[in-house]
């Protein structure tokens, strides 16, 4: 018994006939006049219908796309019952409090640098030294995909705001583009950059793709069809991170010369330089409400503010418009590694190398949650969930962690 006797003898007959067709249609004459000789279908007249392959492979495009839609109701309706389930406590306040993890998936041997969710469904992807971009369902902790195309560790990735696409960086130079709800292969591999892609980022619209690197560049990249379109250069230092602000007028990066830049998208151009950091910037990010601030007895002015931390242990917050510098949070021990705004813009959350994650109140000034301990070795990663109560965290030990919020 072979492994097609489940088909009938018309079924066989329209898998050759389909099989056929497709080598006949592709010009591949010898290959098609042997596979017509050793399947009997020599004197066959084949179908002028859709090949069976074009006809099977329309069915697959349309359930998938069907299945697409019913995961992004799914997602909907599942946020729901969160919202509900989440003790009446509005979204907007949602924080993890918990000194215990929901989830623990374990990547890999090696340090895992990035993690990011998905903006509407409840999966996570992580890049670590292994090469490898692994996709995780939430709910069960089960690895639900693993990619392979980069030579060196993943160090970034980044997931477009309507979810189609997934951006990573590596250590091998390039920025890989990635299907964002059913990766394969790389649909797009940009090259362009002379070192480490340590930063990527969408831009809120979607339709440019923002990359920084150890060569002292930023790139815009289209992610339509991977042509690089703008390069700003930055005095040859790392640039470990790069942000576009929630407006996409202005772009933050941070790296090895211990400052912020502020970066006009219209002109392409500096328009601030913040001092302030004592050493490297290893992380920046927007927060994504402004906020009336009032300091030296000024008038309060409504402000879009960007934070930036690094290895001197703080967090600054900053006027982006203006340049000034608002606040300094202090607690951490160590480096922080990573720093994630709250999807409706109160809080900050960070990860640190004393292992701690931290949460932070944005208008009081102060932190709020601690939870020490949240990993046995140098936490690398941190991401909010944009619509579910999540927090996800990546550590050098190679595991994961999902933390539930509330």
């Amino acid at each position: 018994m072979d492994g097609y006797d489940f088909l009938s003898d018309s079924q066989k007959h329209d898998l050759n006939s389909g099989i056929a067709a497709y080598l006949k249609d592709r010009g591949l004459e010898e290959s098609y006049e042997a596979f017509m000789r050793e399947s009997h279908l020599e004197g066959v007249q084949l179908s002028k219908k859709a090949p069976l392959f074009v006809q099977r492979w329309n069915a697959l495009l349309r359930l998938t796309k069907k299945n697409t839609e019913l995961e992004a109701t799914v997602a909907v309706l599942q946020r729901n019952t969160y919202t509900r389930a989440a003790t009446g406590l509005d979204p907007k306040k949602w924080v993890p409090r918990s000194t215990l993890a929901e989830k623990t998936m374990l990547v890999s041997t090696q340090p895992v640098h990035a993690v990011a969710f998905h903006p509407q469904l409840p999966i996570v992807a992580s890049g670590s030294d292994d090469t490898a971009v692994k996709i995780w369902d939430c709910d069960t902790g089960l690895q639900t995909a693993y990619l392979r195309g980069h030579q060196q560790g993943v160090i970034a990735l980044a997931y477009s705001h309507n979810g189609e696409r997934l951006a990573s960086a590596s250590i091998d130079a390039t920025v890989k583009l990635w299907d964002g709800v059913m990766p394969e292969l790389p649909i797009f591999t940009l090259q362009g950059h002379d070192h480490t892609v340590s930063g990527v980022a969408f831009m809120p619209d979607d339709k440019h793709l923002v990359s920084s690197s150890r060569d002292g560049s930023i790139r815009l990249w289209d992610p339509s069809n991977g042509y690089c379109v703008a390069v700003l250069r930055c005095d040859d230092t790392w640039i470990r991170s790069v942000r576009p602000s929630p407006c996409g007028t202005l772009l933050a990066s941070g790296g090895n010369d211990h400052k912020l830049t502020i970066w006009s998208m219209a002109t392409k151009e500096p328009t601030h330089t913040l001092h302030g950091h004592e050493h490297v910037v290893e992380v920046v990010d927007w927060v994504s409400e402004t906020f009336d601030t009032t300091k030296n007895g000024k008038k309060p002015e409504s402000q879009m503010i960007v934070a930036s931390a690094g290895r001197d242990k703080k967090i600054i917050l900053w006027a982006a418009t203006t340049g000034e510098m608002l606040y300094t949070f202090l607690g951490h021990n160590n480096w922080i590694r990573s720093l994630k705004c709250h999807p409706h813009g109160k809080y900050l959350i960070s990860a640190c190398d004393d292992f701690s994650i931290r949460v932070w109140d944005i208008e009081n000034q102060r932190c709020i949650v601690t939870i020490e301990n949240a990993h046995s070795h140098f936490i690398n990663s941190i991401d909010f969930h944009q619509q579910m109560p999540m927090v996800v965290t990546g550590s050098s030990g190679g595991e994961i962690k999902t933390w539930g919020c509330k």
